[in-house]
């Protein structure tokens, strides 16, 4: 499962962008260079996520999006994990779970544990997805308010938002 949700994000996110209004600044397959030095233990520069392989970016979306954030342990259906863990990349692990926290009435720390689970197991998985999704548009507009250069950005998060959003009821 997780080796395909991978594949999906790889195929969203494309190669190699150094758009000069990214804030994450240079990526390739959506690593960042703030990730790529993380996950590398030292400082990488725009060559070293330009040369980056395809399959270091899988172990990296492996351990530090999907593992460090405990989305194998959510009691959610495949759509709302695939929701969930597309936001850990764009966003973070911890701000995609504080989105899934405020979608299910949890205290929004960023942390998954026994009360975020139960949470979740107490609602229906197409009400979790629709709310998910919500939390997420809300916060594109927050980021474009703070930040009106990231607006460039907005007609392509809304394409990505809206392949979630028919989604929804599968979940």
């Amino acid at each position: 499962m997780i080796q395909t949700l991978i594949d999906r994000i790889i195929k969203r996110e494309g190669g190699y962008v150094d758009h000069p209004e990214d804030r994450g600044g240079p990526t390739k397959y959506g690593v960042t260079v703030y990730t790529l030095s993380s996950w590398r233990g030292e400082c990488c520069a725009a060559v070293d996520v330009e040369q980056m392989s395809v399959m270091e970016a899988r172990d990296i979306y492996l351990c530090m999006f999907w593992q460090e954030a405990s989305l194998d342990t959510l009691p959610i259906s495949p759509v709302l994990q695939e929701m969930v863990f597309d936001a850990a990349v764009q966003h973070d692990p911890y701000d995609a779970t504080r989105f899934l926290q405020r979608a299910v009435n949890a205290k929004p720390d960023g942390l998954v544990g026994p009360k975020t689970i139960a949470a979740i197991e107490g609602l229906e998985s197409e009400m979790v997805a629709a709310r998910f999704m919500a939390e997420r548009i809300k916060h594109y507009g927050k980021v474009i308010t703070s930040n009106p250069s990231q607006a460039c950005f907005a007609s392509g998060w809304m394409n990505r938002m809206s392949d979630f959003i028919v989604a929804v009821p599968a979940a």
